[in-house]
């Protein structure tokens, strides 16, 4: 990069200059002079709308939100009537982990340009991360229908089947997208996100490689790739293009995040734990970047649960009324990577279970029932807990619904007290082993914690404190705790166990959760098409030497958690 590189003439045709110049270098894949020659135009024609809103455009497309946001606020402020500025506001702000902004920026695009395939497609992915599949469907048919032989609206037709929970569907219209389109980098992306959910190792592989073909500097996928299979001895040249990709100047943020996840995993493969550990803890600190924790407000979170949620507080309010001939809950709490996926996969294998996986239900509900942060009255308590069995409804009409989202551990009191047939399983794993896991993993949609070794043990301890308050409140009744050591070293014990706190039967096929056909969408997808091993036991000594900030978490572990 140049900084000393002209932008053009002085005034009005300066900024236009400056876009023309900036578009030059994205074309060319410098990224970083595109971005120099912006930041110095913008800042000389702080009332440019156009220069703000490529300046934030280019910020978020680099993973930068945070920086991103002003610009698209002043973007927006100075283009009011612009569909493009909204949808880079909404996208920043969904980087930023605030979706109901998010949908309103999107909306307001729709509005704006009510033609356009674009807006609608925003509006339907951000729908579905949302758990309102009835809604994503209804905005990809709509994306769909306004540009029905563009890449967004090919695309936004397969997304409606993923939607409506027609995943083969889904499937055959991305490889119709593939017919169409064939040097498409995008369908092929999103075809082999699909193939590893449903465990399809072979076809998956195909399809990310045929991306990376395609598009080179799409190196995120190489993390998808890697995770496939562990590589073997003929693999290296694999990881030579890694490397090679980079050392390459510029790019995505998120995409070089995900490359350097790949690469650990690959030296991980290669018996390489030092060199693994480095790159993991280098995607950890780009993570942080892009979204720091918000420590205060986790600690805010955690104080309000242990000073409200006390035993004598809930049983005042008493519990609400069972919510008439809807599915039992069973909640799947705990550190990420401490098996809950392997506990839900378990369940899921038992006829009279119907598993949700991660619903975002209590993330988006707890905050605003707890407002005044006492808890609610029995009349909220009982609205929030039929807007639940609702969203239980809609995904199975099995008797026992699970929910297995790891972080609503903040939010047992409240379910616990709206809901009186809830269960709730909490996972307990040596938490070195959960959280070398954690560092080495990438999380979609954005988390609540942190993958930043020193923000994760932070993360940690704030758990386990609120843990260590659950169970002296909850009933033991309903609150039961699976060790995954002895899960995985001895299952049928500890299946039975499982099966008769959640009132179900003895049922031999849940000694062989790998065998399930399920879509499995959170990080263990390809885990839990596996055994169960005792393999992972101990994990974190690999890496020992080597742990930095994570060592603060090596007394004392298995005291609470």
């Amino acid at each position: 990069m140049n900084p000393g590189k002209p932008i053009g003439p002085t005034g009005p045709a300066a900024g236009r200059a400056a876009l023309a110049s900036a578009a030059r270098e994205r074309a060319a894949g410098d990224l970083a002079e595109a971005l120099a020659v912006l930041q110095r135009a913008a800042a000389t024609q702080p009332d440019s709308g156009e220069l703000a809103l490529a300046l934030g455009q280019l910020l978020s497309t680099l993973g930068r939100a945070p920086e991103a946001m002003p610009w698209l606020d002043r973007a927006v402020a100075r283009l009011p009537t612009s569909a493009p500025a909204r949808l880079a506001q909404g996208d920043a702000l969904e980087a930023l982990g605030w979706p109901v902004g998010a949908l309103e920026a999107y909306q307001h695009a729709a509005r704006l340009a009510p033609r356009l395939p674009d807006p609608q497609a925003r509006l339907g992915a951000l729908w579905l991360a949302m758990d309102d599949p009835e809604a994503a469907a209804a905005a990809f048919r709509r994306a769909s229908a306004l540009g029905p032989r563009t890449p967004v609206g090919r695309l936004s037709a397969a997304y409606a089947h993923l939607a409506d929970g027609a995943v083969a569907d889904a499937a055959d219209a991305l490889r119709r997208v593939i017919a169409i389109e064939p040097r498409n980098a995008r369908a092929y992306a999103e075809l082999g996100k699909l193939l590893a959910e449903m465990g399809d190792r072979d076809g998956a592989r195909s399809a990310f490689q045929t991306c990376l073909r395609l598009d080179p500097d799409a190196v995120g996928h190489f993390y998808d790739l890697v995770r496939i299979r562990r590589l073997q001895a003929e693999d290296r040249p694999l990881l030579a293009r890694m490397a090679a990709a980079a050392a390459r100047p510029g790019g995505r943020e998120l995409d070089r995040l995900l490359l350097d996840l790949a690469i650990g995993r690959a030296h991980d493969d290669f018996d390489d734990p030092q060199r693994a550990m480095q790159h993991y803890v280098a995607a950890g600190r780009r993570s942080a970047a892009m979204r720091p924790l918000d420590r205060a407000l986790i600690t805010r979170r955690v104080d309000t649960q242990i000073q409200h949620f006390t035993a004598d507080a809930m049983g005042r309010v008493g519990p609400c009324p069972p919510q008439g001939d809807g599915p039992a809950p069973l909640l799947i709490v705990g550190l990420p990577r401490s098996g809950t996926t392997l506990v839900e996969s378990i369940l899921a294998r038992h006829p009279a279970v119907g598993a949700a996986q991660e619903l975002p239900f209590w993330r988006q509900e707890g905050p605003a029932a707890q407002a005044a942060g006492s808890v609610p009255d029995a009349q909220a308590l009982a609205a929030l807990a039929a807007r639940y069995q609702a969203v239980l409804r809609r995904h199975s009409d099995k008797p026992v619904v699970t929910d297995k989202k790891p972080d609503n551990f903040f939010w047992l009191g409240l379910a616990a007290t709206a809901l009186p047939q809830a269960r709730i399983v909490h996972c307990r794993r040596d938490v070195l082993d959960s959280c070398v896991s954690i560092v080495a993993n990438h999380f979609s949609p954005r988390p609540d914690f942190s993958v930043e070794p020193e923000a994760l043990v932070f993360y940690v301890r704030e758990y386990q404190r609120l843990m260590a308050h659950w169970r002296r409140v909850l009933p033991p009744d309903r609150f039961l705790e699976i060790h995954y050591e002895a899960l995985v070293g001895e299952p049928e014990p500890q299946i039975r166990r499982l099966l008769g706190f959640a009132g179900l039967p003895w049922e031999p096929a849940c000694l062989q959760p790998e065998a399930g056909e399920r879509r499995v969408s959170t990080a263990s997808l390809w885990q839990v098409r596996q055994p169960i091993s005792a393999g992972s036991v101990q994990r974190w000594r690999r890496y020992e030497p080597w742990l930095g900030a994570l060592a603060a978490l090596r007394e004392g572990r298995d005291q609470l958690v």
